[in-house]
């Protein structure tokens, strides 16, 4: 099976991930990307003041060139009992691709997320699959990792391992 691999533990991968919050709304929440021997960990403080209420990390990907049979994007992560969403952006759309997923605190889990299952979205707004189409792993450009919801506080998700299978 094909699969590919997004590379997390390379020793300089935290440079290649950025962080976007919703200070680029006026909102007040901080995250940080720190790298462990084995991990990336995500973690910070979501703020609902001043309309905010996100935290989000990115990363550049190589597309997906061979063609999967329903294809899933596979994360073993280590959560802190609140949900975030998986991302995904193709190359030549402003669309992101959501599939929310929740954690178990302090648990190692691995999650399988179909890829048909993904959501297209834009600023927070949704479109329907019939509209813009799926999501095609071919165009695969961006990775990302958010949390929104309202789930005001600190948080922190270790993302040990992320492939397309």
């Amino acid at each position: 099976m094909s699969q590919t691999l997004i590379s997390l533990s390379n020793g300089l991968d935290a440079e290649e991930w950025y962080v976007i919050n919703d200070g680029v709304m006026g909102g007040l929440s901080e995250s940080q990307i720190v790298q462990l021997d084995t991990c990336i960990s995500f973690r910070g403080v979501v703020r609902l003041e001043n309309n905010g209420g996100f935290a989000s990390i990115r990363k550049r990907v190589t597309p997906v060139v061979d063609l999967l049979k329903d294809p899933v994007v596979q994360l073993k992560v280590r959560g802190d009992g609140k949900q975030y969403e998986c991302r995904l952006r193709m190359k030549g759309s402003r669309l992101s691709y959501v599939h929310v997923f929740p954690t178990t605190a302090s648990e190692v889990t691995t999650v399988t997320l179909q890829i048909q299952d993904f959501q297209p979205t834009f600023r927070g707004r949704s479109f329907e699959l019939k509209e813009v189409g799926y999501f095609d792993l071919s165009r695969l450009e961006e990775f990302g990792l958010l949390i929104a919801g309202k789930q005001k506080g600190e948080f922190q998700i270790d993302l040990l391992e992320a492939v397309v299978k």
